[in-house]
């Protein structure tokens, strides 16, 4: 492995010796000398606001986390500061099945409950793993018996001693946990490329021509839907519906957001950030792919055209908006939200109004100076005081959530197409290539 020095700290790794950078609960030491990875000039300009310029970051505590049930980690994606201590080593490393073709995405992250992992691969393939050591427990194949092997993308949840998976065949299937058995399934329609979110009895599911169903857990009976506008382009995989009590908060890809009723599918509000004004390329898309995240009576979301907002979830009032694209979930911590941008900015913004407390820039090209093969960036999680993201060049990066520095980076061995995931004291990465790596 080629050794790489970064902006704040030079790290080195070989997964294989197990000897991961301290860039995890530990505080990173000096900077040393060696080869910077160059800033590129970035496509929006963000900048700090100097009235909060000095103003200290202070995060909630770190919460030990022993699951990450559902897409986001919970039903209403806000994690806060998932506990990690100690710097990282390589715990396992083991294969989910399919990694990434010309013609199938790996677009399932991993769901983790009651010491065990679950994955959907880039074919058809659901793998349990035992959380501590990797080894494989069971397989399930999604495929339909009346259907060849064409389907691939979906998402995972875990509820209740079950697993649900959304299929690239239209499906629904809930699996026994523990041996991987299927309960029941049922057809949806056309093929599914998110994850399901599934609370209070109810599995709520989103199409991609931009349909949602509410069915009933335990039988799959379809209890409400709702269709808003469909959108001839849209980007592939995404959230999953957000969920705070009564409430369930669903974007789609023509920029709609709805928040209704969760028990009858009444609409309490709706708004669009789909971004009218801008003249680019962007305007083409105004699909929401991340999730909402609903936060103490807020709801915040992020569109791919460049619309950050903020809403009240009682009344749909907008709180504030900022002219920022983004495809990832953003990540709320106290009173602060964390979100990386389209062009691969790291953003650090007060909950309350939107002002930004810092910017930080990652690589934007494999290649800087030709500009070619860009880097697309997923996450980010806070673990342990620090902020992860991951790079589709194979490099995962952790910065600082107070100031904003790059912390280091390690070039993982493959791209990593998916937002790392944290539960139980273990970082979770899969790579392009269909290899799951555990970091403790």
């Amino acid at each position: 492995m080629i050794q790489r020095f970064c902006l704040v700290v030079a790290c080195s790794a070989l997964l294989a010796a197990c000897d991961m950078p301290d860039w995890l609960g530990e505080p990173p030491p000096p900077p040393l000398e060696g080869d910077r990875i160059a800033v590129l000039e970035l496509e929006t300009e963000l900048t700090r606001d100097s009235g909060i310029a000095e103003t200290p970051i202070i995060l909630p505590p770190p919460l030990d986390t022993p699951n990450w049930p559902q897409f986001g980690g919970l039903i209403d994606k806000a994690m806060h500061h998932i506990a990690m201590p100690g710097p990282l080593d390589e715990l396992w490393t083991s294969n989910i099945g399919e990694g990434q073709g010309r013609f199938r995405k790996l677009i399932a992250t991993p769901v983790v409950a009651l010491g065990r992992v679950f994955t959907l691969d880039a074919h058809t393939e659901v793998t349990a793993f035992d959380a501590e050591t990797g080894k494989e427990l069971w397989y399930f194949d999604i495929t339909p018996e009346i259907e060849d092997d064409g389907g691939w993308g979906g998402g995972l949840a875990f509820y209740r001693g079950r697993v649900y998976v959304t299929t690239g065949f239209g499906e629904l299937i809930v699996l026994n946990h523990e041996t991987g058995q299927e309960y029941w399934r049922v057809r949806i329609g056309p093929p599914l490329r998110t994850p399901p979110t599934v609370s209070q009895g109810r599995v709520f599911l989103v199409t991609p021509d931009n349909e949602l169903f509410a069915l009933d857990a335990d039988t799959g009976e379809i209890l409400w839907t709702h269709r808003g506008l469909e959108e001839t382009a849209g980007l592939l995989g995404g959230g999953g519906p957000a969920v705070s009590g009564s409430f369930v908060v669903v974007t789609y890809s023509s920029g709609e957001i709805y928040a209704f009723r969760s028990e009858n599918g009444r609409v309490v509000w709706s708004d669009t950030l789909a971004y009218a004004a801008r003249l680019d390329s962007l305007a083409a898309l105004n699909d929401i792919n991340g999730s909402a995240v609903i936060d103490r009576g807020l709801v915040f979301a992020v569109s791919h055209s460049g619309r950050l907002v903020a809403i009240d979830l009682a009344s749909g009032g907008r709180l504030w908006e900022r002219d920022i694209s983004g495809v990832q979930t953003p990540w709320v911590a106290g009173d602060y939200l964390y979100l990386v941008t389209l062009d691969g900015q790291v953003v650090c913004m007060l909950r309350q109004d939107g002002r930004i407390r810092w910017v930080s820039a990652l690589p934007q090209f494999e290649d800087e100076e030709d500009r070619e093969d860009p880097i697309h960036w997923s996450g980010p999680i806070l673990v342990g005081d620090r902020l992860l993201v991951a790079g589709t060049d194979g490099m995962a990066a952790a910065i600082s959530p107070y100031t904003g520095a790059l912390l280091g980076m390690v070039d993982m061995g493959s791209g990593l197409p998916l937002p790392p995931i944290a539960a139980n004291n273990t970082v979770l990465f899969i790579e392009d290539s269909g290899e799951i790596i555990a970091l403790r």
